[in-house]
């Protein structure tokens, strides 16, 4: 926020703040030691992982993405986020064992992102996943590194 403060007060507003260092608390390095810029780890080989959006770029619909016959589970996360790389671990595993689930990756760039703004104007944190059954009804949203929520939405999604 130093190279522009007039986005600190977006950033307070949805209480992503670190007032100890003066920067956003999912950006403060200070505090979060464990963030990680380097490239994520590849989904395993046969598993419906795709990316649809890239850096923030502009995201307007989601259901030209949702997979008629499979769970689908639309996932907005960051490339820096370290709670999004911890679901990616505890979702891959799966995906090699289930061939019934599809993933659509939304790499939002950063919170003040067209994407961002579209989507995740009242989310608190990140990831945040849209697990969708599979007729494409909605079946849950689930903020930060919920892993339970996020397996009991997929169970309901499946049935």
């Amino acid at each position: 926020m130093r190279c522009r403060p007039e986005r600190a007060a977006a950033f307070k507003s949805r209480g992503d703040w670190c007032p100890e260092h003066d920067v956003a608390e999912s950006q403060c390095l200070e505090c979060n030691p464990d963030l990680d810029f380097s490239p994520a780890k590849a989904p395993p080989p046969n598993a419906d992982v795709r990316e649809i959006a890239k850096d923030g770029e502009e995201l307007r619909d989601l259901a030209p993405h949702l997979v008629q016959g499979k769970v689908t589970v639309i996932d907005f996360y960051a490339s820096w986020c370290p709670p999004c790389r911890k679901v990616d671990e505890h979702l891959y595993p799966q995906l090699a064992k289930r061939s019934d689930i599809a993933i659509r990756k939304v790499n939002i760039g950063d919170w003040e992102s067209a994407t961002s703004q579209r989507w995740l104007a009242d989310v608190p944190e990140l990831p945040h996943l849209i697990v969708f059954d599979k007729r494409g009804k909605k079946v849950r949203a689930i903020s930060g590194a919920q892993l339970s929520q996020i397996d009991a939405a997929i169970a309901e999604a499946s049935r």
